[in-house]
């Protein structure tokens, strides 16, 4: 079998939305040259696999063709969110080594492969099957108007799922997706994280209507706990932010909203707003 390397991807604190991909066998020997002549350049993931020369050219590919994304002058960055390059990334890797390798997130903590991830959501799905939580569920019936947050245009509910403005039916994210002032990169959104209903979001109302039995979403490891409420944040791509709340690489202000969530999680800060101890959360959430 052929050695082993890494296909990394870099970002600079500095140039938010540019990202630079590269491979090695030795990721910190290969960037102790970059980080003398850019000490703001950090990993943000790489994946260890036997195919790292061709999965690193397919993401050039990739990045340059089917992003459309092109590559800053004079420089080896793109132009393109680091969590979209990543996102590139890992979907190519299977198609490489399909069940041989590894994905570590820029702090070094080991994740499972994609494939193995979805069995593991998939088995837990069986074990503890739960059905979305539907307008009728908060209390929200036919004909009650909600608030379209960003802009304060109201809506008329249809029924569990469904919503009507000026004669057209729409999805709650849909609508979010139509109608939003500011686009984000994805397109795609939380439906409920953008209207409330008498004043109160209806991402609050629907946590609070969280069944807090066995069927809840518990974690193992802080990765897994992460991602939970990275996902209550409404922002599942930013759990690496919060692993280094963990490993108290950074602190935490108090006027973010991850510092409440963190929070309500159980977790405790010191004086200067870093972590105490991330395994106090309360399990499951």
């Amino acid at each position: 079998m052929e050695d082993k390397g890494f296909v990394y991807i870099l970002k600079d604190s500095h140039f938010k939305r540019g990202v630079k991909i590269g491979r090695a066998q030795d990721v910190d020997k290969r960037m102790r040259p970059m980080l003398t002549a850019n000490p703001w350049l950090s990993v943000y993931i790489k994946v260890e696999t036997s195919k790292w020369k061709e999965l690193e050219k397919a993401v050039h590919n990739v990045i340059k063709l089917v992003a459309k994304t092109k590559q800053v002058k004079n420089s080896e960055f793109y132009l393109i969110e680091p969590e979209k390059a990543k996102k590139i990334m890992l979907e190519l890797a299977p198609l490489f080594d399909k069940d041989d390798f590894t994905i570590y997130l820029g702090d070094g903590t080991k994740v499972c492969a994609p494939c193995k991830e979805r069995e593991i959501r998939e088995k837990a799905t069986r074990q503890h099957p739960s059905k979305p939580v539907g307008l009728s569920a908060l209390g929200i019936k036919p004909k009650d108007e909600l608030v379209f947050i960003p802009t304060g245009l109201v809506v008329a509910v249809v029924d569990d799922r469904t919503i009507e403005y000026k004669g057209k039916r729409y999805s709650l994210s849909g609508f979010t997706k139509e109608f939003i002032p500011n686009r984000n990169a994805s397109g795609a959104y939380q439906g409920p994280k953008y209207f409330s209903y008498k004043g109160k979001p209806l991402l609050e109302m629907r946590n609070e209507s969280a069944p807090s039995c066995g069927g809840c979403e518990s974690w193992e490891g802080k990765t897994q706990l992460a991602k939970l409420i990275a996902r209550q944040g409404g922002n599942e791509g930013a759990f690496g932010g919060i692993l280094h709340y963990f490993s108290r690489k950074r602190p935490c202000v108090k006027n973010s909203k991850w510092r409440a969530l963190l929070e309500s999680a159980g977790i405790k800060f010191d004086a200067d707003d870093y972590v105490v101890n991330w395994e106090s959360a309360k399990n499951p959430l």
